[in-house]
This record gives C-alpha cells, sequence and structure tokens, in this order.
C-alpha cells in the first residue's frame, strides 16, 4: 500500500481548509442576499464575526476531514494511490461542503436548501456507481448497492416523517422542520447504522445546547424577529441543521469502526 507523507497531509488539508473557507464565506453571503426579510437585505452585509466565524467553521470542516482522509487508516484520500477509495473521499468532501452550505443559509433563513440536499444526493449516488466500476464489480451489483442505500434513505426520511408529525402533535407545529428531516435522510446515503446512532445522539446534545444560546440571544435582542423567514416560523424554534451538520461530520471523522467503539456496539 502506498502511503501519502506528510507534506501531502498537510497540502491536503490545507486545500480542503482553504476551500471550505470560501465556501462558508459564499454560502453565508448568498443567504443573507436571498433570506428576503428587510427591503435592503441585498445591500447589507453580514456582521464581521458571522463571516469569520463561517470561515472558520467551513475550513476546520474541510480541513480536518483531508487531513483524516489523506491520513494512515482512514479509507480515503490515503487511497488516492492505489485508487481504491478516491471514490468515497470525493463523495465525503463534497458531503462536508454541502453541510457547510446549509448551516449558513439555515441559520439565516431559517430553511434547509432543496438544492445543497440534491447536490450531496447526486454525489452519493455518482459515487457509488464510480465505485462499483473501479472495483470490478458488474453493473447489476452496483445498482443493486446504490438501491439498498436509496431504499435506507427512504425508510428514514418516512420515519423522520412520522417523528415531525407526532412532535408537531404533542409541542406544536415547526418544531422539527421538514429539511431536517430531509438532511437526516441524506445522511444515511453516507453514514452507516453506528455512525447514525451517533450522529443522532450527538445532535441531540448539540442541538440542546445551540436551542438555549438560541433562546437566549432572542431575550438579549428583543428588537430582533430572530425567528423571522420566508416561510415563517415559531418563536420559540430554532435551527436544527448547524447541530445535524456537525454531528453528521463528527460521525463521518470517526468512521463506522470509530462510532461502533466509541457506542459500545461491537
Amino acid at each position: 500500500m502506498v502511503r501519502l507523507g506528510l507534506g501531502a497531509c498537510v497540502a491536503w488539508a490545507l486545500a480542503g481548509a482553504a476551500t471550505g473557507a470560501l465556501v462558508g464565506t459564499w454560502a453565508l453571503r448568498a443567504a443573507w442576499d436571498a433570506r428576503g426579510c428587510d427591503a435592503d437585505a441585498g445591500r447589507r452585509r453580514p456582521a464581521c464575526a458571522a463571516r469569520v466565524g463561517m470561515a472558520l467553521a467551513g475550513g476546520l470542516a474541510l480541513g480536518a476531514q483531508a487531513w483524516a482522509l489523506a491520513g494512515d487508516g482512514v479509507p480515503g484520500m490515503g487511497a488516492v494511490a492505489r485508487g481504491a477509495g478516491l471514490p468515497e473521499a470525493v463523495g465525503t468532501m463534497v458531503l462536508c461542503g454541502c453541510l457547510v452550505a446549509l448551516s449558513a443559509f439555515d441559520l439565516v433563513q431559517m430553511r434547509i436548501p432543496n438544492g445543497a440536499l440534491a447536490v450531496a444526493v447526486a454525489t452519493r449516488v455518482a459515487c457509488l456507481a464510480w465505485e462499483g466500476v473501479a472495483g470490478g464489480t458488474g453493473p447489476a451489483e452496483a445498482a443493486l448497492r446504490i438501491v439498498v442505500r436509496v431504499l435506507c434513505a427512504a425508510g428514514v426520511l418516512a420515519a423522520g416523517m412520522l417523528f415531525s408529525l407526532a412532535a408537531a402533535r404533542a409541542l406544536g407545529a415547526g418544531c422539527v422542520g421538514g429539511g431536517d428531516v430531509k438532511l437526516v435522510a441524506v445522511t444515511a446515503l453516507y453514514l452507516g447504522p453506528a455512525q447514525m446512532a451517533l450522529m443522532l445522539a450527538l445532535a441531540s446534545v448539540l442541538g440542546l445546547a445551540f436551542g438555549l444560546a438560541w433562546a437566549r440571544r432572542g431575550r438579549r435582542n428583543r428588537h430582533v424577529d430572530t425567528r423571522r423567514g420566508p416561510h415563517g416560523t415559531r418563536k420559540d424554534a430554532f435551527p436544527w441543521g448547524p447541530s445535524l451538520a456537525a454531528s453528521c461530520w463528527a460521525a463521518l471523522l470517526l468512521g463506522e469502526g470509530g462510532a461502533r467503539v466509541l457506542m459500545g456496539v461491537g
């Protein structure tokens, strides 16, 4: 097995960090311009702290993922020389970029854009087909793998919609958004069972902490309608997207084996 040296790993990490910072700042600006809350929304700029925060978040997300993929023992960029893990690595990096972009939109507009989810789905299907061809499997077997993944994601989507309806009946409409449910279903295309369980557990903890901070911010800035968006939302709701994205990113970094160890399974 050909391994990448330290210099190559650093180069991949720096390239990933630079790409992530650009994605974060671009997504924040695009979400700000398109939010439609005020007549002059497109002529104003987001706060400097928000721009720096999104740049750092994007750089960390893609930079750390590129470093992990370039390192030994992780299927991904470390396998570029032998060609086995390149499809998975490409799909993972695209997913991380989509997670950064949709987090920015959810923070600004309180919605998760379908475009980012569509890019993640199309990339995963294409990479599964690419992986099948590169691995020498037949078209039928590659198609079967794609169908199985899609059916698993559809099952997660159905379960999420039922949970959303139950939560709406118990807590009121808008407590769990449709975009959040679709995001969880999309991650099922990329994550294994242990990774999914870890992601949901982390998202619950991070979501609770973020929700408390969001509510405190709303009380401190009473003159600002933090829940105003293009579709209208409950005043006591908050964006789950960033918590789900961060949890998915952590599950990707650990891999299925690391998630099993952390969850105490196997």
